[in-house]
């Protein structure tokens, strides 16, 4: 059991929620505690797994951890980026130089053409190169004729 500055995890059976020492909780917002992140439902306790909030997707780990997540992580054998505040990308997003793209569900594209630009094995955007007799440039846009 974590104790932090201002209370401590309690599980009572039905899920695990933050008990603060003044015997209040946290409820239906998100929470930082031991340098993690977590979100309260309505009534406390503690979210786990794919979450919907303030517009965006999260990924709170699997089986009762529910610490968000950043970065890349693989969940169901799919890729996925969240970015440094927990929340899940879509459609085109960088990562340092390199261009990704994300389907709607979140899961990261590869090997294929996405529009006029190709994916490659990595997920990373394909640049000044030829794929399947097709050149693409510098910007990754694939060049009619070339």
């Amino acid at each position: 059991m974590q104790i932090d500055s201002d209370g401590s995890w309690a599980w009572d059976g039905r899920g695990w929620w933050w008990n603060r020492y003044d015997g209040t909780y946290p409820r239906s917002c998100w929470k930082k505690i031991g340098g993690s992140w977590y979100l309260f439902d309505s009534s406390g306790y503690m979210l786990d797994g794919w979450q919907s909030a303030g517009g965006g997707w999260y990924w709170l780990g699997g089986s009762g951890d529910g610490a968000m997540r950043t970065g890349w992580q693989k969940i169901g054998g799919a890729w996925y980026w969240f970015d440094d505040g927990g929340a899940m990308a879509t459609g085109w997003f960088q990562v340092g130089d390199i261009w990704y793209w994300a389907d709607a569900s979140g899961a990261m594209a590869h090997d294929r053409w996405v529009g006029d630009y190709y994916v490659t094995s990595s997920g990373a955007m394909a640049i000044s190169t030829r794929i399947d007799g097709y050149w693409v440039g510098a910007d990754g846009r694939w060049v009619p004729g070339a």
